[in-house]
């Protein structure tokens, strides 16, 4: 099955100053869960001057579309 990508909204705290933000974001869901994994590996692409401020790796994230619908933790990050 193909991945899914959909607009969705990131909210992350910012490292130091511990404010919320909202992010809007394409998010692709890789539904490929191995047998030991519980979880699903999301990619989202964020744009934003500070958005580095509020999504370092290991900073915790929340996905929403309407209502949460989990939360993450940033394991890596791309700049392109």
């Amino acid at each position: 099955m193909p991945a899914l990508t959909t607009r969705m909204v990131i909210k992350a705290e910012h490292r130091e100053t511990r404010a919320s933000k909202l992010f809007s974001s394409l998010v692709t869901v890789d539904d490929t869960v191995g047998p030991l994994n519980t979880g699903v590996t999301v990619t989202f692409v964020v744009l934003g001057d500070d958005a580095g401020d509020y999504l370092g790796t290991g900073e915790r994230f929340a996905l929403w579309n309407g209502h949460e619908l989990g939360l993450g933790v940033i394991t890596r990050r791309i700049f392109v």
